[in-house]
């Protein structure tokens, strides 16, 4: 090896550390910044239900478009949560509002994630570090069900699906879920905790004051209440504000205190006109759909009744996984349906290996999500419940996990695309001219110069400008 080319390999050398440390060191001083689509930056970026296996994260996005959670712990994001609208499918969507549920998590422990935003999922964070987030300890048992529900519509009446429900009680970690296709929403008190994460949450069950915000696709409602009319609150329209608050210290009406003061004004004498008239009863003509019989049809007044009360007739069922031997593309996935209001289920996942319990909401639904990842292969949830005579009840549904990842790593959404094809060279380079002559040297000179200006700029921004 001569000279002239030792001084090419070490020029090479040069401009490549030149291109590494003084770009490193120019960008992060802010000289060189690579644009992002501000229409897919998140916004009002919100971390909420931190508990000992669990937290959600929620954002906004001006355009919808994809988005997901990349999350892990001791500084490595290598495990990645969908949306949770996306749990059902395992395929991300596009969506303005997100919220993000990360589960089975380690209690006590720190995790460190980004947010994955765009078509090409692009990496945010919080001002060039990664977001932080501390589990809870394990506690022991929990308080009693206490639960938190209504309902939230547009101003058309329809429902505000989507939208995402924050609940912020003083001296308790912020709570959030999205409200259902059917414009529902419910949150467990009970699963809360003080802000310190050490203890279960302690509130007034009647006076503690409740302030909700509910954000929707560029609409936001603020509400106030207190645990006394929690449950239901009433209707929320988006976009408007409300204190529910006066509601629940409303006292009826007093009723008259005796029966004397109650009919005082009662028209006497029309009623001993009657009775001097009518010596006996006639008899009240019996219509055909009230009459008694053994044919077992339902009588209308009942029927009525029914219509009246439809929540209380709904039977319970699995609306998710609809059929057996369903597939779902997930190990957390959301199973729910449909029974009377207030019913509470015992929950069973292969034979008891999972066991817990839900109770139907106010609208006559109720959903469920294992706290652990399921094994991939075939499973059971089975529904235990006591039906409205005492008899005990038990529902089946067979269901497959088909996927090892967790929250979809190895989903077809996020599979890299090659940007371009590497084509065969067809022709072989002409040889006409002779060897080439190594060792010109202004290439070499012009490599050197360029590193060493890299190097100066770089050395410049990082250390000279500091101060």
């Amino acid at each position: 090896m001569n000279t002239k080319q030792l001084f090419t390999y070490l020029g090479v050398t040069v401009v490549l550390i030149a291109l590494l440390f003084g770009g490193y060191f120019v960008y992060q001083k802010g000289l060189l910044t690579f644009q992002k689509d501000p229409t897919i930056t998140p916004k009002k970026v919100k971390i909420t239900n931190v508990s000992h296996d669990r937290f959600t994260v929620s954002w906004l996005t001006d355009a919808a478009t994809k988005g997901s959670i990349a999350y892990g712990s001791k500084g490595k994001l290598d495990q990645v949560q969908l949306d949770d609208n996306d749990q059902l499918t395992g395929q991300a969507q596009d969506y303005k509002v997100h919220h993000a549920t990360i589960t089975g998590l380690q209690p006590a422990t720190t995790y460190n994630f980004e947010i994955k935003s765009g078509e090409k999922l692009i990496s945010f964070n919080d001002n060039g570090e990664a977001y932080s987030v501390k589990t809870a300890p394990t506690l022991g048992s929990q308080p009693p069900t206490d639960l938190i529900n209504g309902t939230v519509s547009l101003e058309s009446g329809a429902p505000a699906s989507g939208s995402i429900v924050y609940v912020t009680i003083p001296g308790v970690t912020p709570l959030s879920t999205q409200v259902k296709k059917d414009g529902s929403w419910l949150i467990s008190l009970a699963n809360a905790r003080t802000t310190k994460l050490t203890e279960y949450a302690q509130y007034d069950p009647e006076t503690t004051i409740i302030d909700i915000m509910v954000q929707g696709d560029g609409k936001t409602s603020n509400v106030t209440t207190n645990t006394a009319n929690d449950s239901p609150v009433p209707a929320i329209t988006l976009g408007q504000t409300y204190d529910f608050t006066a509601l629940a210290q409303a006292e009826p009406e007093p009723m008259p205190s005796t029966i004397d003061e109650e009919v005082q004004d009662f028209p006497t004498d029309e009623i001993l006109a009657t009775d001097e008239e009518t010596t006996e009863p006639e008899a009240l003509p019996i219509e055909p759909d009230e009459e008694a019989t053994d044919s077992g049809e339902m009588p209308e007044t009942y029927a009525q009744e029914l219509e009246q009360n439809p929540l209380e007739s709904i039977p319970v069922s699995i609306t998710n996984p609809a059929d057996d031997g369903e597939e779902l593309n997930t190990t957390q996935p959301d199973f729910f349906g449909e029974g009377p209001a207030n019913k509470v289920l015992t929950i069973q996942i292969d034979s008891g290996t999972t066991t817990a319990t839900a109770v139907v909401d106010s609208e006559g639904t109720w959903s469920y999500s294992p706290n652990s990842n399921l094994a991939e292969g075939s499973h059971t949830l089975t529904i235990d419940y006591t039906d409205s005579n005492g008899d005990n009840q038990t529902l089946n549904r067979s269901f497959v996990i088909a996927t090892a990842g967790v929250g979809g790593d190895d989903l077809p959404a996020f599979e890299a695309t090659p940007s371009a094809t590497s084509v065969t060279r067809s022709s072989m380079p002409s040889t006409e001219s002779g060897t080439p002559t190594s060792g010109f040297s202004l290439p070499t000179y012009g490599i050197l110069l360029l590193g060493f200006v890299l190097l100066t700029t770089g050395f410049y921004a990082k250390v000279i400008n500091k101060a």
